[in-house]
């Protein structure tokens, strides 16, 4: 960050809210009330970004975040919010209707995560002539989801979209798994799931998620920032994985750049007295700087979201790869045949083979 702003000297400071939403209210409360603070980074669940980041709107705190939900898009209410990720965009339909897939079920939890990408999909499902067949949400902390499978178990659609996150998913596929709707069915998650497996603490949880597809940000490794981040990272903790420098770290580390990029142009606009006292008028387009990232190169919409492709994961065998890539326009493109339940390439009808019968009626 001093890099790319020389004329500051920054300081992160850490402070864990373990993603509770009055947590991360307390803490932004105390620490602001005690330091001297020009910006946020964080949080990752959309239902406590939203109070989290209304509170910083009266002190012109520039907040960066994971939180997808399309509400905070709005600039009239988030005005110091971005993200350097996509928003829950329609890509799910797309991708669904790549695979000839017409009929489908969303599972979601009720809070604006689940909600916005809920909405989203089903415009979206509409207008590519994708039949939604249920939508059943459940409350943040529910335990029983038995109502909710036999909603999807009675509809026949075996393709099962989860809008939620990977604790939720492990409870909600431990009760599957006992309804058969493991082995037979197709379930479809979010970048969420990008942790299902590092969260999951035994082989069979770990095993019930063979064949879930996922989607995620499309990361690009071959820029400056993430090599030189990956050779500090392995010099610094040389008995750490790899794997740590990736995913939603290299988001949050983005955040950083992309304040950093921010702050030192609002200073050769404005002042560092300006920039010190939150005394200038920019908006979010005014302070976001498109630069090269971590994760690739980072472009914002106005409502401060990222431009970028996604990704489509398949999980099989206690690991993860990329199946398909989709672009913003929503076109897909296949790099590798996905692996469903079952170690199978071949990909899963949405619907049972209806029996057609013919009725030959006689007279005498």
């Amino acid at each position: 960050m001093n890099a790319i702003d020389p004329n500051h000297s920054y300081q992160p400071l850490f402070q864990d809210t373990g993603g509770v939403r009055v947590n991360a209210m307390n803490v932004f409360l105390n620490v602001t009330s005690q330091q001297t603070v020009h910006a946020l980074v964080g949080e990752c669940a959309s239902r406590v970004t939203l109070g989290a980041a209304l509170a910083t709107n009266n002190r012109r705190l520039w907040r960066c975040g994971l939180a997808s939900s399309m509400d905070i898009g709005n600039k009239i209410d988030f005005p110091f919010f971005f993200r350097p990720t996509p928003n829950d965009n329609q890509q799910g339909a797309h991708f669904a209707a790549s695979m000839s897939w017409r009929a489908m079920n969303v599972i979601a939890v009720a809070d604006p995560y689940g909600q916005s990408l809920s909405a989203t999909f089903s415009t979206a499902a509409d207008q590519l002539s994708v039949s939604l067949y249920s939508l059943q949400q459940y409350l943040p902390g529910t335990t029983d989801f038995i109502v909710n499978l036999e909603t999807i178990l009675a509809s026949e659609s075996k393709i099962i979209l989860f809008f939620g996150l990977p604790s939720d998913a492990k409870l909600i596929l431990r009760r599957a798994k006992a309804k058969g709707m493991v082995a037979d069915r197709v379930w479809v998650g979010t970048h969420t799931m990008y942790n299902y497996l590092d969260n999951s603490a035994t082989e069979t949880d770990r095993c019930l998620a063979d064949g879930m597809l996922f989607s995620t940000l499309r990361g690009d490794h071959s820029t400056p920032q993430y090599q030189t981040l990956r050779s500090q990272h392995l010099a610094q903790y040389p008995s750490r994985p790899e794997s740590l420098v990736s995913g939603f770290a290299l988001t949050y580390y983005d955040c950083l750049l992309a304040l950093a990029n921010g702050f030192n142009k609002m200073t050769t606009l404005y002042s560092d007295a300006a920039v010190q006292t939150h005394s200038y008028p920019a908006t979010v387009v005014d302070f976001l700087v498109p630069f090269n990232g971590t994760t690739g190169s980072l472009t914002f919409l106005p409502t401060g979201s990222d431009v970028r492709e996604c990704q489509i994961m398949t999980i099989y065998n206690n690991s993860a790869r990329v199946a398909h890539v989709m672009t913003p326009s929503g076109s897909v493109d296949k790099l590798a045949d996905p692996i469903f339940y079952g170690d199978s390439t071949a990909i899963p009808v949405d619907r049972p083979p209806v029996a057609i019968v013919f009725l030959s009626v006689v007279g005498y």
